[in-house]
């Protein structure tokens, strides 16, 4: 409505100019010209935009189906995905308690493994008197 009133005080603006100008015939002659191509750019305008909005309705319809089949597609993957780190944590958890176990076993055998060593330090140390006995004995017996 704006963009009609602004073309018609525009054309009469320019008529009034024109008529001062030169003859009334010709300056409506200009102005039928001028609405003549105004209407001729207005329809190939309007061509144009059905044009663009037709390849536009087409992109969506396209995309929208492409997507809703990747949505669906992406969907099943997700619930297979849930399922498999489901059981991965069932397996984690199983694997968790055998590892705590182990941890225990081996502080218990460290601890074994400590009363051993000193059990085998006094065996040791005893059998090394025995030996250095002996061989003191053995000497005592050759120079006798």
């Amino acid at each position: 409505m704006k963009s009609c009133r602004f073309v018609f005080l525009t054309l009469a603006a320019y008529i009034t100019g024109r008529c001062n100008a030169s003859s009334g015939e010709r300056a409506v002659t200009e102005v039928v010209n001028m609405l003549k191509k105004m209407l001729a750019k207005s329809k190939a305008d309007g061509d144009k935009d059905r044009e663009i909005y037709a390849k536009f309705m087409c992109y969506c319809r396209t995309n929208k189906a492409d997507k809703e089949g990747e949505i669906k597609k992406r969907t099943k993957e997700i619930s297979i995905l849930q399922s498999k780190i489901e059981e991965l944590k069932g397996g984690t958890g199983k694997l968790s308690s055998e590892c705590a176990k182990l941890a225990a076993d081996i502080d218990a055998n460290e601890q074994v493994r400590g009363k051993m060593m000193k059990i085998r330090a006094k065996e040791e140390k005893a059998y090394n008197d025995l030996k250095k006995d002996m061989q003191v004995a053995m000497k005592l017996i050759s120079s006798a």
